[in-house]
């Protein structure tokens, strides 16, 4: 539970937003001061068509999500508000109660997890017994996880009302250089974390914003490959794509199984990229599925 004295300390390597100039509504209080305006996603209204040529299609891209953005619709079919990290940040920052719910599984939570969040699992959050009242703000990774819904599900069905989704869960919070907590003696982001076929699938039906490359031979992506990715099967012109990136942009690279993606992932990594993912197994792991593939 997040209440006064408790998260007081700025957030790592960023200051907190300044809302008061920004025209947003009048807040009504609600008893315990008053609550920060909630965010919906914002969805883009179309996407431009992508030229056949690779090295065309990276060219023309614009700045940011111009790089395989799937974010190219209405909202997700979910009507759960939504907040930033950047309100959370801020309501620890002004000490308001609040209970911030991590809903992975305990490892992943004792692994890492946001500053001020406590390990209630998915599974577990409807026989929990959290104030009756309470702002709740769940997170899971983010990364098309499913826990965090579920989890909003339950609780609501147990008669919690205020009831928000951290928006792009852990990952967010975590590029966009919140405060992570990790064991001591350990890193917080020792390496690049994988993202399973399902989940990257969920992305990509959720329209979420999200650059997909493929590392693959072009004869190889030709065949087929995962809806939305782009071909980049040398180093140049993945460095090229990337470059248009901002460090806080989601990134899922996957090959055709064989190569050094990993490696690929982590070189993105330590430059500075702060939510690449790697698909283990690449191409063939997603047909093992029979998902879905364009081509």
């Amino acid at each position: 539970m997040e209440g006064p004295g408790r998260g007081r300390r700025r957030a790592r390597g960023r200051g907190l937003p300044h809302r008061d100039r920004r025209g947003l509504p009048h807040l009504r209080p609600r008893g315990r001061g008053t609550v920060p305006p909630l965010t919906r996603v914002a969805r883009g209204k179309g996407a431009s068509e992508l030229e056949t040529n690779t090295s065309k299609r990276i060219a023309g891209l614009g700045p940011a999500w111009a790089v395989a953005l799937l974010a190219t619709g209405a909202l997700a079919a979910d009507s759960s508000p939504k907040t930033t990290p950047a309100e959370v940040a801020a309501w620890q920052e002004k000490g308001e109660a609040f209970c911030f719910v991590d809903t992975r599984p305990v490892t992943q939570f004792e692994r890492k997890h946001a500053r001020g969040a406590v390990s209630i699992p998915a599974f577990a959050v409807a026989a929990k017994p959290l104030p009756r009242g309470a702002r709740i703000v769940v997170y899971d990774d983010g990364a098309g996880s499913s826990e965090a819904e579920r989890a909003v599900a339950a609780l609501r069905a147990t008669g919690h009302s205020d009831l928000y989704l951290l928006e792009g869960g852990l990952t967010a919070w975590e590029a966009q250089g919140y405060p992570i907590v990790a064991p001591a003696g350990s890193s917080a982001v020792p390496f690049v974390e994988t993202i399973g076929a399902d989940e990257l699938l969920k992305l990509i039906d959720d329209r979420t914003r999200v650059a997909i490359f493929d590392l693959s031979p072009a004869a190889a992506y030709k065949k087929g490959h995962v809806p939305g990715a782009i071909s980049v099967p040398t180093p140049a012109l993945l460095d090229q794509a990337v470059g248009r990136l901002q460090p806080a942009d989601l990134i899922v690279l996957y090959d055709d199984g064989s190569g050094d993606v990993r490696q690929r992932a982590e070189a993105l990594r330590r430059r500075g990229l702060r939510a690449v993912k790697y698909l283990p197994g690449g191409m063939p792991a997603w047909r093992a599925k029979k998902l879905r593939e364009q081509g």
